[in-house]
C-alpha cells in the first residue's frame, strides 16, 4: 500500500516491520551482558509472574506501534488500526497534602454532594476522577476484589482519559481544590452545601426580602427593619375603626347604626363580598334549595358506583340548568349510595329532563329519575324515602357485622 504523503508511507512502513516482528516474536531481546537489572517480580492472585523479560519486551513493542498508530490516524483519517489496537489511556496522580493539612476536608471537597462535584468534573474532562491510596476507603466498607484502590500508595486522586488535553483540564480542576485557600474553600463550601439543600428539598431562595419586599438582602439584614413597615394603608385604617367604633356601641349598648350597606361596601374595598347568607345563597353560592319547590328536585337513582356529585353535575348540564347535585354515600367511608339528586330551577326544564334522563344508560345501567313530588305516586320513589322524610312502615337497623344475611334479620324480627 502506497500513500501520496512519503512521511505518512514512511509510517505505514514502520507500523508493518514491528507488526511482522510481533507475529514471529522477535523481541529484540538483547544479549544478557547489555541487559539492564530486572524489576522486582509481579505476580497474580495465581502466582504466575507479569513482568518478565518477554512481557517487557513485547509491552514495549506494542507500545511503540501504538503511538506510531496514533500519527497515522492523525494524517491518515481511512486507515484501519489491528483488531487488537486499544487506544492509549493518560494518566496523572495528584497527591493530597493531607498529612500538611490534616483538618482540611479535601475528600469531601472534591467529592462533593452526592459525589455531584466529581460527576461534573468527569463530564467536563472527559475523563474518569478517582481517590485512591491510603484512606480513600471508609473501615468496615466492602471492597471489589476486581478493583485496583492503590493502598500501598499514600492518598492521592488518580486521572485517566483518552487524550493528554483532558487530563490536563482535570488536573487543573483537581489541583485548585487540593491547594487550601480559605476564601476558595469558602465560596466552594457554600456552594456544595446550597447543592445539598437543593437535593434535600430544603433549599430556601429568597429573591425578595419580606419585610421590605426588595431584592439584594434578606429579611435579618434588611435596612427597614426597625422601621413601622406592618401598617395598614389610612383608608382601610379609617375602615376598621370605624367598624370597631359600631362593635363597641353594640356592645355598651349604645346606638347601633344600620351598617348593612356600609358592611357591604367595606368587604368590597378588600376585595371581597359580603357573605353569601347575606345574598339569599347557600355557603356554596348555590341560590338556597330550601327555596326551590319539590317540581324542582330529581331523584336521580341506579347510579355507577363511581360516580360523584361533579360527575353528577356533568351528566345533566347539557339538558338543563343545574344549581346543586349531590350523590349520597356511605357516612364514615364515603362510599357512594348508588343515587343522588339534581336540583334545576326551572319546573318545565326539570319536567323535560326526568323525561329524557329516566332509563338513561350509563356505563350499563340505566338511570332511574323522578321528581321529587312524584313520591308515593305510581312510578315514583315510594321505595326510597327523600332526605328528612321519615316511612312509619320500614326501620333502620345499625350495627351489623359484614356477615350478617337477610334470612338471619327475617328469623330474628319474625319472632
Amino acid at each position: 500500500m502506497t500513500h501520496a504523503d512519503p512521511k505518512v508511507q514512511k509510517m505505514h512502513e514502520q507500523l508493518s516491520a514491528l507488526q511482522d516482528k510481533l507475529d514471529r516474536n522477535d523481541l529484540d531481546i538483547p544479549p544478557e551482558h547489555e541487559r539492564s537489572p530486572s524489576p522486582e517480580p509481579i505476580y497474580d492472585a495465581n502466582g504466575v509472574r507479569l513482568n518478565t523479560r518477554e512481557i517487557r519486551a513485547r509491552e514495549k513493542l506494542i507500545d511503540k506501534r501504538n503511538r506510531i498508530i496514533e500519527e497515522v490516524l492523525k494524517h491518515d483519517p481511512d486507515y484501519k488500526p489491528p483488531a487488537d489496537y486499544r487506544p492509549r489511556k493518560f494518566s496523572n496522580k495528584i497527591y493530597i497534602p493531607i498529612n500538611e493539612y490534616p483538618g482540611y476536608n479535601f475528600i469531601g471537597l472534591i467529592i462533593g454532594p452526592r459525589g455531584n462535584t466529581q460527576k461534573r468534573m468527569q463530564r467536563e474532562t472527559n475523563c474518569k476522577i478517582a481517590i485512591r491510596g491510603k484512606g480513600s476507603i471508609k473501615e468496615g466498607i466492602s471492597k471489589d476484589p476486581k478493583y485496583d484502590y492503590g493502598e500501598d500508595e499514600e492518598l492521592h486522586v488518580l486521572i485517566t482519559g483518552e487524550t493528554q488535553d483532558d487530563v490536563d483540564r482535570a488536573s487543573a480542576m483537581v489541583e485548585k481544590l487540593c491547594t487550601p485557600s480559605d476564601e476558595e474553600h469558602e465560596v466552594h463550601k457554600r456552594l456544595q452545601l446550597r447543592e445539598l439543600a437543593a437535593l434535600n428539598g430544603t433549599l430556601k431562595d429568597l429573591e425578595a426580602c419580606f419585610v421590605c419586599g426588595e431584592a439584594g438582602h434578606d429579611a435579618e439584614h434588611c435596612p427597614k427593619r426597625a422601621l413601622e413597615v406592618y401598617k395598614l394603608p389610612e383608608q382601610m385604617a379609617t375602615k376598621v375603626q370605624e367598624q370597631y367604633e359600631r362593635d363597641v356601641a353594640r356592645v355598651h349598648g349604645g346606638g347601633v347604626v344600620s351598617m348593612d350597606a356600609e358592611y357591604k361596601s367595606f368587604l368590597q374595598e378588600l376585595g371581597g363580598g359580603p357573605p353569601p347568607e347575606l345574598m339569599g345563597l347557600d355557603p356554596s353560592g348555590a341560590p338556597r334549595r330550601e327555596q326551590l319547590p319539590d317540581e324542582c328536585k330529581l331523584y336521580v337513582g341506579n347510579l355507577p358506583p363511581m360516580y360523584d356529585s361533579a360527575m353528577l353535575r356533568q351528566l345533566f348540564e347539557p339538558h338543563a340548568k343545574v344549581v346543586h347535585t349531590a350523590v349520597i354515600t356511605e357516612p364514615g367511608s364515603g362510599i357512594s349510595r348508588g343515587f343522588g339528586f339534581v336540583h334545576i330551577p326551572d319546573v318545565a326544564q326539570a319536567r323535560a329532563t326526568r323525561e329524557q334522563m329516566d332509563g338513561y344508560m350509563v356505563d350499563g345501567r340505566a338511570l332511574v329519575v323522578r321528581l321529587r313530588s312524584e313520591r308515593g305516586q305510581p312510578g315514583g320513589t315510594a321505595g326510597r324515602p327523600a332526605p328528612g322524610e321519615i316511612d312509619e312502615s320500614k326501620l333502620y337497623v345499625a350495627g351489623l357485622t359484614p356477615t350478617v344475611q337477610e334470612h338471619v334479620l327475617r328469623e330474628l324480627f319474625g319472632k
